[in-house]
């Protein structure tokens, strides 16, 4: 299904790319710390503005501090939090970069590192997710294999064609094919599902028997070859 193999694309690149963007970041404060110097400072006022969403607040707190040739300033942190992190008056510790006194950072783990972890965890999801899209058909298939060439093959009847409704792409739920066999020996009967199809089978296979691949040890692990649908 092209929407399918678009989302697998789509998650796989945008994890590729936070992964990308939180190492540049964690590279980034690593040379700003080797070269930054260290002052202390004092929380002047602690500044609200609104999140993305709209409906929280966040405070990120202003800060100054003097450089040792007496110069102040005034650096309002690119963190924010809710609720505050800093109160008014609190004495904090400051890295700055001597070229660039005004782009200073409260020193502290989620001021220095927070962006760079927020990305890489974001980004490990998103890929984790992307690869689990690939991974889980490409290990079907290799079963499929693997019963195809070890497995038993039966005739089972088809019972019905149903949606499976624990999975939708798109809003749309895939259809499966159910079918039974008798075992001859037990005389117990297996109801078997085919893999997800993207396209009504319809007619092609009610009131049919279709071929499936049943392990000789553990018949919970099958395959139902329905290769004839494929267009």
């Amino acid at each position: 299904m092209k929407v399918l193999a678009v989302i697998k694309v789509t998650f796989g690149l945008v994890g590729i790319g936070l992964l990308a963007a939180a190492i540049a970041l964690g590279v980034s404060t690593r040379h700003f710390l080797a070269s930054a110097q260290q002052a202390e400072g004092t929380v002047i006022d602690v500044l609200p503005s609104r999140a993305s969403s709209g409906d929280t607040v966040l405070y990120s707190p202003v800060v100054e501090f003097k450089t040792p040739d007496g110069r102040e300033y005034e650096v309002r942190s690119k963190v924010a939090s809710s609720p505050p992190s800093y109160k008014e008056g609190e004495r904090v510790t400051v890295f700055y970069r001597p070229d660039a006194p005004g782009e200073a950072e409260i020193s502290g783990f989620f001021s220095l590192w927070g962006a760079p972890l927020i990305l890489s965890l974001l980004g490990s999801v998103f890929f984790s997710i992307g690869a689990a899209l690939w991974a889980v058909p490409a290990w079907r298939a290799r079963r499929a294999r693997q019963l195809i060439a070890t497995g038993t093959p039966v005739q089972a009847e088809v019972q019905k064609v149903e949606r499976n409704t624990g999975l939708a792409v798109n809003g749309v739920h895939p259809w499966r094919i159910v079918a039974r066999w008798k075992n001859p020996i037990t005389a117990e009967y297996h109801e078997f599902r085919s893999a997800n199809l993207w396209s009504d089978p319809g007619e092609d296979v009610r009131h049919q028997f279709i071929t499936v691949f049943v392990d000789n040890h553990d018949p919970r692990r099958y395959h139902m070859d329905t290769s004839f649908l494929a267009s």
